[in-house]
């Protein structure tokens, strides 16, 4: 995920749940813009981040989120670095980093650090009444014959199914206690593909210029096309989104 939005990175060590492991590792990191951590940042036995953090003299910000997937996630700054620490779930992550983490590389990057972009899209399938937290349902983009951008949420949202989280191209976005929405509805997605878009210009400065030349030459809608195993075209963004790079 950072490597794909243009970061180097500079330690990808895997440590046991031992606090002093973990305290010491946060000690030996050198130079970095960021810190981000992943696992440990529940309230389980062997979770030892926040502890660690706390040791660390750590200034946390907050250490949960009211989202779905992805409540236990730590921020703070460690001498004047910041640092993530995500939930340990994959997906939970993913989507954590998604959220959160990307406008911080974004910022790092020189980038003015915008919440990923909200696009609008036709349900395949009803969506029942949300809970308290803003939740994000791993979902399918598809075009009809009429060129309609329709999108269809996965049966099983568990935040372990991971298979789920690769087959998807969006994510519906739900916030708190929104009310059910039927098939045919509007609804507001998330495309994943916009990050990879991101991740390719950062990584590709030098060809932002004439890129966008073509972009602003279609006065309607920016279409990126990829082939999936039905030979559909994807639809993944709008124009609008380039023009608030």
């Amino acid at each position: 995920f950072v490597s794909g939005r243009g970061g180097l990175v500079l330690n990808n060590k895997i440590e046991p749940d031992n606090l002093e492991r973990i305290i010491n590792s946060i000690k030996n990191i050198k130079e970095a813009d960021l810190i981000i951590t992943t696992g440990g940042a529940s309230v389980g036995e062997r979770d030892f981040i926040k502890t660690a953090l706390k040791e660390l003299n750590v200034k946390i910000f907050f250490e949960k989120v009211l989202i779905k997937p992805g409540k236990p996630m730590i921020f703070g700054m460690y001498n004047n670095t910041p640092i993530f620490s995500l939930p340990g779930n994959p997906v939970s992550a993913l989507v954590c980093a998604l959220i959160f983490v990307s406008i911080a590389l974004d910022k790092l990057s020189g980038l003015p650090g915008l919440n990923p972009p909200l696009s609008q899209a036709i349900l395949l399938k009803e969506i029942s009444d949300n809970g308290p937290r803003e939740t994000y349902l791993r979902a399918k983009l598809e075009v009809d014959k009429n060129s309609k951008i329709l999108i269809k949420p996965f049966e099983n949202q568990d935040s372990n199914m991971i298979l789920n989280f690769a087959n998807a191209n969006a994510l519906i976005v739900r916030k708190p206690y929104a009310k059910s929405s039927k098939k045919g509805d509007l609804v507001k997605f998330i495309s994943l593909w916009q990050s990879y878009l991101v991740g390719l210009w950062i990584k590709n400065q030098n060809t932002w210029p004439e890129m966008r030349t073509k972009v602003e030459q279609n006065n309607v809608n920016l279409y990126y096309w990829r082939e999936n195993a039905y030979k559909q075209a994807i639809w993944i963004t709008h124009l609008y989104w380039w023009n608030s790079r």
